[in-house]
């Protein structure tokens, strides 16, 4: 599991925009990455270590719950598609085996995560066509080396919280 530490500021008031970043340069204070595949993984952890946010991976359902729960986060990237306990495997060294495990339950976690991280905007990042969840963005795995890409969508999604939590207030 990749673990950063958290050592970002937390957000001050103001819509940020991308010259209103935190003193470390990110929009955002921490992120959980939740993703079971190797590939599509890799491309998120390269894409974030681009950025000055410190992140966590979760890779099933179990974890991710457990990882929520214990809080800290103000970004999720959510996978729907992941196996509920520990496959024992990657996908990559047993693929059948891996597969066979997979349940559409991740975006069943965006109660949780609005509940006990009210603050955090939830990126979808399922292949699924379906969205389900009360997700803020949904992203393009694809998509997510292409320059720009990733700033642009954290940007659009931290505007779009800070918004949602100035209703609140």
């Amino acid at each position: 599991m990749e673990k950063q530490e958290n050592i970002m500021p937390q957000p001050q008031g103001g819509v940020p925009n991308k010259t209103e970043k935190h003193e470390s340069g990110a929009l955002f204070n921490k992120a959980l990455v939740i993703e079971d595949q190797e590939g599509p993984l890799e491309m998120l952890i390269a894409a974030l270590s681009k950025t000055d946010i410190p992140f966590d991976v979760a890779k099933w359902y179990l974890q991710a719950e457990e990882m929520i729960r214990n809080g800290g986060y103000d970004l999720v990237f959510l996978d729907h598609r992941m196996p509920r306990n520990d496959p024992g495997c990657t996908d990559s060294e047993d693929f059948d085996k891996f597969c066979v495990q997979l349940e559409n339950i991740g975006y069943n976690l965006t109660g949780l995560i609005r509940e006990t991280l009210p603050d955090a905007a939830i990126v979808g990042t399922s292949s699924m066509s379906e969205t389900g969840g009360d997700i803020d963005a949904k992203i393009s795995k694809l998509d997510i080396l292409e320059e720009g890409y990733l700033d642009d969508i954290l940007h659009e999604v931290s505007t779009k919280m800070h918004l949602k939590n100035r209703g609140r207030d």
